[in-house]
């Protein structure tokens, strides 16, 4: 859920070598759709200049990758650190960092969200990241399930302001405070959907296949 005109498009695969026998992975990718941008407040520019400092060139660069992703965690970017360790997606392009977490959070749906804005933050400070993932297991109808969520710099442009793109807001600590107070504002709108009756539409598409 990313503000009232947040999609989610979802489909379970059997992913190879991604599920122990008798699993499957669901992947989802999900997608928001414009959100207006304001004056970033002083809290986002502190932070902003915070995580400014940690901003890389190379998604291959483990170590400057690693210690971004334990700063966007310090700071509460990220709902958690990745319980799990990192994984960087580089052997060949578009390149992709995969974040891996254990059990399932106790709300998924606030976790999503907050997953999304982290990737918003991670897509501005790597140069060359196209995509961020995340994994965890999870129960769905009695089945253990390895989920995986997919967040690219096409799902990130949506959310913000009509004809920017996500790479922008990582060229300075100003932009980057933009940023964090666009996701802010998504917070904001899906704190008050979630007190309406009338629930955002979601759009779901499945298909199952045996895991071998």
């Amino acid at each position: 859920m990313l503000g009232a005109a947040l999609l989610l498009g979802v489909s379970m695969v059997c992913l190879a070598g991604g599920a122990a026998a008798g699993e499957t992975v669901m992947e989802e990718k999900v997608t928001g759709e414009t959100a207006a941008g304001g004056a970033a407040s002083q809290e986002n520019e502190s932070l902003a200049k915070t995580l400014f400092a940690r901003k890389t060139p190379y998604t291959g660069d483990a170590p400057a990758v690693s210690a971004l992703v334990s700063e966007l965690a310090d700071q509460g970017v990220l709902p958690e650190a990745p319980s799990g360790g990192i994984e960087l997606l580089t052997d060949e392009e578009p390149y992709g960092l995969l974040l891996h977490y254990g059990e399932a959070p106790e709300d998924e749906e606030t976790f999503t969200l907050e997953m999304s804005l982290a990737s918003e933050v991670l897509l501005a400070l790597v140069e060359n990241l196209d995509h961020v993932e995340w994994t965890y297991e999870s129960v769905r109808d009695g089945e253990t399930v390895g989920i995986i969520y997919y967040w690219d710099t096409e799902a990130a442009a949506q959310i913000l302001p009509e004809g920017h793109e996500i790479k922008e807001y990582g060229e300075s600590e100003e932009k980057l405070a933009e940023l964090l107070e666009i996701c802010r504002e998504q917070r904001d709108n899906a704190s008050a959907e979630n007190t309406d009756e009338e629930q955002p539409q979601r759009l779901t598409k499945e298909s199952t296949e045996e895991s071998g």
